[in-house]
């Protein structure tokens, strides 16, 4: 699924059921979607907010609880 610089994936589909079944299928493969019905608008998807996570990982949560 990895596009290379400059090439986007997009597909059609029929009704949202479908497109949710398609989008929970690869959802491991997937970094975001953009839609103009959200969650992510055209446009703000390189603008996250604070509580948005890379990965869903809390970045500087996990480098505060790192040990020596």
């Amino acid at each position: 699924m990895a596009s290379p610089v400059g090439v986007i994936h997009y597909e059609f589909y029929k009704n949202s059921p479908d497109l949710e079944t398609k989008l929970e299928s690869v959802r491991d493969e997937i970094q975001c979607v953009v839609s103009k019905n959200g969650p992510i608008l055209p446009g703000k998807a390189q603008f996250p907010d604070v509580a948005d996570y890379a990965d869903g990982v809390d970045t500087m949560d996990f480098l505060t609880t790192l040990k020596n």
